[in-house]
């Protein structure tokens, strides 16, 4: 019975379907990502990994994705149990992966995506495992904010995650990445974001990210859902989305109400100085933007350049904003300093324009100063948009009349 039983067990290690395990980790890991990394693959050693499965180690750096070792199982009724896939991994694979982790000097947890996506068309079936923090610190500083889907449209010419020129996997590997536990998403919001915009992301590029966790153990919670709203193929703007936390504004907790409130300032303020807040609004299907700058031009707040020291761009809206929820119908750029209301600079530019009729453009500009909110309306002459470009003062730009604004008297 026994010797029947053993031929049975050798059957089914010989027929069982032998699989690629890619782990991935950064080339220089903190102290701390490196004990998470030890004891993620051994919980994988232990509830993943069977006979006949080929374990691949990825270290990857900012410009490059080497592989540091490979191991195969061995397909034999022995390694039916884990114990014993355990000991061979203890004695050849994790050696080697403790020695890489060991090695680190720089603390570098953050993972290119870009760089081991081009390299695991060496593996047309597989299971990855990405270990490290999705926050690159360039050229897009992703721990405050998130690419919107032109980035993924475009070419690597203009985006390190450009996908339009690059010949696309065909593969049936899936992508689980789990990241520090003490990774700090700005909010609830930020992770939905840079969730969606890396699944749309991998899905352009063949593969199925299937996990975006810091706990291992949800991997048995089956595959996530696929995002809500797919890749936009008609987006041909780059631009990056900062998301600032609910307390932004000198401390006091902001949902952004102000925005929509009915409750509209009609006398001027008493004095001009401190910070403000401005936001437009439209209702064509076009794309207007809103650029903030000092006096003369300088430290300018657009899509363009999301942050500066004068201050940073909430959200940018490609059409109709009062469809959007998230930024109650507005497109706000919040400035950092305080500053009298003459060194401030505001524009609106026609960037895209796809309505049908001929009328003016019509928006909405709000401010908010000291407490109260200011509103008025302007509108631009009709036409296809500009693209951001040309100089400002033709038919795409308008400069915002502040002392109409703020209902000031010349």
């Amino acid at each position: 019975m026994k010797i029947l039983i053993m031929i049975v067990l050798s059957i089914i290690a010989s027929n069982s379907v032998a699989k690629d395990i890619v782990l991935v980790i950064p080339k220089d890991p903190s102290e701390m990502l490196s004990s998470d990394i030890q004891k993620n693959i051994i919980y994988l050693a232990a509830t993943v990994v069977e006979p006949g499965d080929r374990l691949t180690l990825f270290s990857v750096s900012k410009n490059d994705a080497l592989i540091i070792t490979e191991d195969n199982i061995p397909k034999s009724s022995r390694f039916n149990e884990k114990k014993q896939i355990f000991k061979y991994l203890s004695q050849r694979f994790f050696p080697v992966v403790g020695k890489q982790l060991k090695n680190s000097s720089a603390n570098t947890d953050t993972i290119a995506l870009p760089i081991i996506l081009q390299r695991l068309s060496l593996f047309p079936t597989a299971e990855v495992y990405i270990f490290g923090s999705p926050f690159l610190a360039s050229p897009m500083n992703l721990s405050n904010g998130y690419p919107n889907d032109g980035h993924i449209v475009s070419s690597l010419r203009f985006s390190e995650f450009g996908t339009d020129t690059l010949a696309k996997s065909k593969s049936n590997t899936v992508l689980h990445w789990l990241f520090p536990q003490n990774l700090a998403f700005v909010r609830d919001y930020h992770r939905t974001m840079l969730t969606r915009f890396f699944q749309l992301y991998s899905q352009e590029m063949g593969f199925k990210l299937c996990h975006f966790s810091s706990d291992i153990k949800s991997l048995v919670d089956g595959c996530m859902e696929p995002p809500v709203k797919p890749l936009d193929k008609s987006s041909t703007k780059l631009e990056f989305n900062i998301v600032k936390p609910l307390l932004y504004v000198d401390g006091v907790s902001d949902d952004g109400a102000w925005l929509t409130t009915n409750s509209i300032q009609t006398q001027a303020p008493r004095i001009t100085s401190g910070k403000f807040e401005f936001g437009i609004t439209w209702n064509c299907g076009c794309d207007l933007d809103l650029y903030a700058a000092k006096t003369g031009g300088l430290e300018e707040v657009s899509f363009q350049n999301p942050e500066t020291s004068f201050g940073y761009l909430i959200k940018d809206l490609l059409t109709n904003p009062n469809l959007n929820a998230v930024t109650k119908g507005y497109e706000t750029i919040v400035l950092k300093q305080s500053l009298d209301l003459s060194k401030i600079v505001l524009w609106v530019n026609l960037y895209k324009n796809d309505s049908q009729n001929n009328e003016p453009i019509k928006f909405t500009v709000r401010a908010r100063f000291n407490g109260a909110v200011y509103s008025a309306d302007y509108q631009l002459e009709k036409s296809k948009g500009n693209g951001g470009n040309s100089p400002r003062l033709t038919p795409y730009w308008q400069k915002i009349d502040l002392t109409r604004l703020f209902k000031l008297k010349n």
